[in-house]
């Protein structure tokens, strides 16, 4: 994945921030790759389906919280 160019380290020993996650298909993308995914959302009726994804999914790293990205 290209995020281990960028971090210079395996994927695995990467902690991400996805902002403005959406419906965190991204988030479980990187997160089945073995990161360590935070996705955040503001819209609470897409972190619902984050939070289903993050159920269904419970064997991987990956969290989802409600907030705004100017409140970092």
């Amino acid at each position: 994945m290209q995020i281990e160019l960028y971090a210079r380290k395996p994927i695995k020993e990467c902690r991400v921030l996805d902002i403005g996650c959406f419906e965190g298909g991204l988030s479980y993308h990187i997160a089945k790759h073995g990161a360590d995914v935070t996705g955040l959302e503001i819209r609470e009726e897409h972190l619902g389906r984050c939070n289903f994804l993050k159920n269904v999914f419970s064997n991987l790293r990956l969290n989802f919280i409600k907030g705004n990205m100017l409140a970092l």
